[in-house]
């Protein structure tokens, strides 16, 4: 066990590929001085969105970082969408999700990582999150509008690579499909059971837009920019409606190759 100097305490960071998901954990080395989280009072929960839930304790009217669980750390990382924390624990959570992938360890192996922070390192003032403190849960309605604008284009992204092309060919793989329709049915049913964003969800299936898939350059690109406007919830009626467009466009052209036959 690392000792931390008074004032000070150890970070215990553990990152997880399979799943890409980053914990990190306060460790006081069982010091009971003033300085230390756990003399204090209870702790406070707080999920800064559906993929990020920080446990907070009061010492001397700070709020100081407990415990951290971050699901699609990596790609969050990857597309700016990590959430706002304070910036030294951002910075160790990055070194080792970095570290990680310069090692490309087997998928079943978890990284591991302490650093001895301040607990002014491990404080944040104003307000947390992001653009979009994620509070209230979003209207039920709202997210079963989303949610179902999620499913609606996984099912014609997946019905899509059953019908020929308009040269006639068949999609030989179908991997990037499956990826990515398997990433829009985890991220609606977080949706629709949070009712908050969920950046790293999100983010993963920004990644899996990409070559393979069964859409134009330009369809790729709205596609992108929905699923990141869908980190605030403010928006999700315009994405709601903007991927359902893209669903029904999808359609109709595959009805018209359908009816042109091959």
């Amino acid at each position: 066990m690392i000792a931390a100097p008074q004032g000070s305490a150890v970070l215990a960071l553990r990152y997880r590929p399979l799943g890409d998901v980053l914990f990190a954990q306060l460790d006081h080395g069982g010091r009971t001085d003033d300085a230390n989280p756990s003399t204090h009072g209870a702790d406070e929960v707080e999920y800064l969105d559906a993929d990020c839930v920080v446990r907070w304790a009061s010492v001397g009217g700070r709020r100081v970082v407990r415990s951290v669980q971050i699901i699609g750390s990596a790609a969050r990382i990857r597309q700016g969408r990590f959430p706002t924390l304070p910036p030294a624990l951002t910075e160790a959570a990055r070194a080792l999700v970095e570290r990680s992938a310069r090692l490309a360890p087997d998928v079943s192996t978890s990284l591991t990582a302490t650093v001895v922070l301040t607990l002014d390192d491990l404080s944040l003032s104003g307000p947390v999150g992001g653009d979009e403190v994620a509070g209230e849960p979003a209207p039920r309605a709202v997210s079963r509008e989303l949610a179902s604008a999620l499913v609606h284009l996984a099912s014609t992204i997946a019905a899509e690579v059953d019908t020929p092309t308009a040269g006639g060919d068949e999609f030989d793989d179908l991997t990037p499909v499956l990826r990515f329709v398997g990433a829009l049915h985890e991220l609606a049913g977080v949706i629709a059971e949070q009712r908050r964003p969920a950046p790293g969800l999100a983010a993963r299936a920004v990644e899996c837009v990409r070559g393979g898939l069964p859409l134009t350059a330009s369809e790729r690109s709205l596609l992108r920019q929905a699923l990141t406007d869908i980190d605030r919830s403010s928006t999700w009626r315009a994405v709601a409606r903007g991927i359902d467009a893209l669903s029904s466009t999808i359609d109709d052209h595959r009805r018209l190759r359908t009816e042109e036959g091959p």
